[in-house]
């Protein structure tokens, strides 16, 4: 499990900023043309075969979004584990 932030802090300088935040972190050119504004800030979460990626929180990027993170991933993967189950079932009653 692993999670990268970063964030562009607001300012004078941000224009600029938000180069160096985009040589930091290159985006491939379809995401930035899908999401069709400045990306601010981004946060990702991954997890064996599970990625999710998030673009401009309205703040900055903490604990509790993290957490957000983990939750999700963690309901994903027991639906996952469920629908396994129900199809391993299904299958032993065919």
């Amino acid at each position: 499990m692993t999670f990268l932030s970063s964030t562009v802090t607001p300012g004078s300088e941000q224009k600029h900023l938000a180069i160096y935040f985009l040589k930091a972190h290159p985006f491939d050119i379809q995401v930035l043309s899908f999401i069709d504004l400045p990306i601010r800030n981004f946060i990702t979460y991954n997890e064996a075969d599970v990625s999710i990626i998030a673009f401009n929180f309205r703040s900055v990027i903490t604990v509790h979004e993290r957490e957000f993170f983990k939750v999700v991933v963690s309901i994903y993967k027991m639906m996952v584990m469920v629908m396994d189950l129900k199809n391993a079932l299904e299958n032993k009653l065919d």
